[in-house]
């Protein structure tokens, strides 16, 4: 009874780590296009909310969920913890001595690197389970649809030009994000489609985005994207 109980809290949807994980991918992708929508020029009206919601629910998932302890034989983990060693030196070397170099204000500077970067990537480390990985990726496929949506009617009136510009999702997302979301989506569509391909129809209807996020990697012409 008590073994029964635990499967059954263990495979609980944490919709936490759902939005922690789809929003994380795209849901800046996604604010970006704001700006646009209700003609407002200064993008930061959106972007600064947007980064403090996804801190705030990355600092919850840390302490509800906690992050899988390191491993001292797993390389990949000893690597990034060495990059990041490495890099907040670098940070603490330039607002000491290089901070006339650095563009953006030196509180600026380190609320990116932590609560931009380093923060999220210790909740990404959470336990997670097979019902939560299922649904993240649905709620992924789903933001990044509605990100490639976007771009098509951002760049649709501007079809003369799309064999000689690179377009860009909109003033804020460039070619190269923008592509990103246009592979994503085609990967995520053939992903889906397969995971769903036993369910008959239902699993056909996820192959209708392919074309879209080719569409996208096409126009945005971005090398990375592509390979």
């Amino acid at each position: 009874m008590q073994i029964a109980k635990k499967l059954t809290v263990t495979e609980k949807v944490n919709w936490y780590q759902v939005l922690l994980i789809s929003v994380g991918l795209f849901g800046y992708d996604v604010v970006s296009f704001a700006p646009s929508l209700f003609n407002v020029t200064n993008s930061q009206l959106f972007s600064i909310p947007f980064r403090a919601v996804f801190l705030a629910l990355s600092i919850w998932v840390i302490i509800k969920y906690k992050p899988i302890k390191t491993n001292g034989r797993n390389i990949a983990i000893n690597l990034i913890l060495i990059f990041w060693v490495m890099y907040l030196i670098r940070m603490a070397y330039d607002t000491l001595f290089n901070s006339e170099l650095i563009f953006t204000p030196i509180a600026t500077y380190w609320l990116f690197g932590l609560g931009v970067c380093f923060i999220p990537m210790l909740a990404f480390r959470a336990t997670i389970n097979k019902s939560t990985i299922k649904m993240a990726l649905l709620f992924t496929f789903l933001i990044c649809l509605l990100v490639n949506f976007l771009g098509l009617f951002q760049n649709i009136g501007s079809a003369d030009q799309l064999s000689l510009v690179r377009q860009q999702g909109n003033d804020y997302l460039n070619p190269i994000s923008y592509g990103l979301a246009g592979g994503s989506l085609s990967i995520l569509s053939l992903v889906l489609f397969i995971n769903n391909r036993k369910k008959g129809i239902k699993a056909y209807l996820y192959l209708l985005a392919f074309p879209l996020g080719l569409w996208t990697l096409i126009i945005a012409l971005s090398r990375g994207p592509i390979i």
